[in-house]
């Protein structure tokens, strides 16, 4: 097997002294190239940053069945973030054993999680080299760049300037590989330095390749191909391909100039387009305008029967093929569990699957539809790309929201409310740091929700043992009250319709509070706070027209869900403590916080 560390022959860059340690194979580097120019090595993407065991060991083996020339690096090959040099040794010894497994040369690339602190960039100098190098194969230029180098005051600055010289140096280089592990080409602002880079790169054939985000994505960029990768082991939800989670290893070949990219999974092989910005955009947008799921919800006491409605709406300007599979989660099946529709631009289908119980009966939360869905995007004379991803809907028995018997008055007092009949004690669905929550007394609360001819009302009562308020700081940054709130898009006819966001947080003075961000909350929202030992009470009206496009008379249901924000001191780690899953989060669902407006007097 080949020795940990091995690689080819390696110089300085253009004055960063040394190189990774070992040269058993550098004999290899001065080997004439084939008569083709014919050069073939593999990548390995992230194996850390949230490992999951396993992965980066069948993946070794796999790149030995390659059999390539060597094998490169982009980076985060230990999980680091420990200044204990007996820590950061035993993974660095853990990786070595684990990459003397191959059978040809290894490239160490820098990553965020292999020098997190000058320590471990000083060990890391003292086994593998330099923390930036590059290496001539036949004609081929290599160049290993280190983007966690800003360490260093100047240090950017200086890596460019190397670079700039390397590349003048070998101007007539028939082709040019960049490795590095954050692609900050992706960012809002490119660097200066980097885009120095670029412009020295520029009239040459060159790739370049990244990891870090764990997500696979092919941009073009100056007209030269861009990589992102996955994961090969890092933390992934490996949702599938075409969302570019996934693990793979990457296998490269170059003949004369011509460049060939194509993605190794265990059990297959990609093109090197598989996830691009079009295929992403295009992605997004189905997502965002084309993917509509009703809630399934439980009526009468005894429910064995029920109906999920998805919505499929051609929102590009090309034919979409889609298709949908649903997965149970929870005590319910489904049939069919998979369905599609040929979609013309601008068409729209609607598709039903069966929801059946379980058991005797679907109880009260009876669980979730995972619905798994997959675009095949047809452009003309082109070759068809694809996106996918989830979207999940609850098969719920809703809350009623009762109509008020007495006027109600926001100001933060609860007299003229009955008990508040909802309660979130445990904390089941916790955000932010969920270290910082220390229990009930910490952080927890009850509400209420009633509604008349003009608002609903909705009233928080917070147990919150230490009051954090800052006013001029964003709500998320201090104690207070998330309500996220929207009629049901189906009623309303406003399918793909965004739920109301109103944050609410304790003032300075005893009844004082503050409405935040109130450009993007409904006109006509009032709300009130009376802070008292041990907690505060919010109240807040929001007008009914807001939640059913104007027709407040049309308003049945409504989804409701709140977060209590829990910070203990300025500056500290802060927890936010929701009712129901984050609509945001992987666990949030469609008809989360159910609420059927009760039609009593």
């Amino acid at each position: 097997m080949y020795k940990a560390g091995c690689v080819l022959a390696v110089l300085a860059l253009c004055g960063c002294a040394g190189g990774p340690r070992h040269v058993e194979h550098a004999a290899a580097a001065a080997a004439p190239a084939a008569a083709c120019g014919r050069l073939q090595f593999v990548i390995i993407p992230d194996r850390t940053g949230g490992e999951r065991p396993g992965v980066f060991p069948r993946a070794l083996e796999a790149v030995n069945l390659l059999q390539p020339e060597f094998v490169m690096s982009v980076g985060d090959l230990i999980e680091g973030n420990s200044d204990d040099p007996r820590v950061v040794a035993a993974q660095y010894d853990e990786l070595e054993q684990l990459v003397a497994r191959l059978d040809v040369p290894f490239y160490y690339v820098t990553g965020n999680h292999d020098i997190s602190n000058p320590l471990m960039a000083r060990m890391w100098e003292e086994r593998f080299g330099p923390r930036y190098y590059y290496f001539v194969r036949g004609d081929v230029l290599f160049l290993c760049v280190n983007t966690e180098e800003g360490h260093i005051p100047g240090g950017l600055e200086l890596q460019a300037a190397r670079v700039c010289q390397t590349l003048a140096m070998y101007r007539d280089a028939r082709f040019t590989f960049v490795f590095m592990h954050k692609p900050v080409w992706a960012e809002e602002t490119v660097p200066a330095w980097w885009t120095r880079i670029e412009q020295a790169l520029a009239g040459r054939p060159y790739a370049v390749f990244a990891g870090h985000q764990h997500t696979y994505r092919k941009r073009v960029r100056h007209g030269r191909p861009y990589y992102s990768l996955a994961t090969c082991g890092g933390w992934s939800y490996l949702d599938g391909v075409y969302a570019g989670l996934f693990d793979h290893v990457t296998l490269v070949t170059l003949c004369g100039t011509n460049l060939c990219v194509v993605n190794v999974k265990v059990d297959g092989i990609l093109p090197d387009d598989v996830v691009t910005d079009e295929s992403v955009a295009y992605g997004q947008r189905l997502l965002a305008e084309g993917i509509h799921v009703a809630p399934v919800l439980v009526e009468g006491a005894a429910c064995e029967k029920g109906v999920l409605a998805v919505a499929l709406s051609n929102c590009v300007e090309m034919p979409v093929q889609m298709d949908i599979t649903v997965r149970a989660e929870g005590s319910v099946l489904v049939q069919p569990a998979h369905v599609a529709a040929a979609l013309a631009p601008g068409e729209m289908v609607i598709r039903t699957v069966d929801v059946v119980a379980a058991g005797s009966m679907m109880r009260e939360a009876a669980g979730t539809l995972a619905v798994d869905w997959q675009a095949r995007f047809e452009p003309r004379a082109r070759t068809p790309f694809y996106a996918q991803g989830t979207v999940r809907s609850g098969v719920v028995r809703p809350h009623t929201c009762p109509r008020a018997t007495k006027n109600v008055v926001i100001d933060g007092v609860l007299g003229e409310w009955p008990a508040l009949p909802l309660v979130c004690t445990n904390a089941a669905y916790v955000g932010l740091d969920r270290a910082a929550w220390c229990g009930p007394d910490d952080a927890s609360f009850r509400f209420g929700v009633q509604y008349d001819d003009e608002y609903v009302y909705v009233a928080v009562a917070v147990n919150d043992e230490l009051l954090h308020a800052a006013p001029e700081a964003h709500a998320g940054q201090q104690d207070g009250v998330e309500l996220w709130l929207q009629g049901n898009p189906w009623d309303a006819g406003a399918l793909g319709k965004k739920p109301w966001c109103i944050a609410v947080s304790p003032g300075t003075g005893a009844t004082a509070c503050v409405i935040h961000n109130k450009a993007h909350v409904p006109q006509g929202v009032r709300a009130a706070c009376h802070a008292a030992p041990g907690g505060y009470v919010i109240e807040c009206a929001v007008p009914r027209r807001a939640l059913s496009d104007g027709e407040g008379h049309a308003l049945r249901e409504l989804y409701l869900n709140l977060a209590v924000n829990d910070y203990d001191m300025a500056g500290g780690n802060g927890v936010q403590v929701w009712w129901q899953p984050d609509h945001r989060s992987r666990a949030g669902y469609c008809g989360a916080g159910a609420f059927r407006l009760s039609t009593a007097h």
